[in-house]
């Protein structure tokens, strides 16, 4: 079964690069700040006000094409 798994991974990457997902418009660069955020949320259990390195972050999100 390993042989079909590698050949459908391989599968999957090439329509990946095909399709042009990989370009970078489609990764905003705000994403590690967002997930940092997130992670600090579900760590320190701070639900109601966003921190990022320990300090509340404030900020509206940004919204793409505004």
């Amino acid at each position: 079964m390993k042989p079909y798994r590698s050949i459908f991974i391989g599968l999957v990457v090439a329509m990946a690069m095909i399709t042009g997902i990989h370009h970078d418009y489609l990764w905003s660069p705000d994403e590690p700040r967002v997930a940092e955020i997130a992670r600090e949320t579900l760590i320190d259990g701070h639900w109601i006000t966003p921190h990022l390195c320990g300090l509340p972050f404030l900020e509206k999100p940004d919204h793409p094409g505004d």
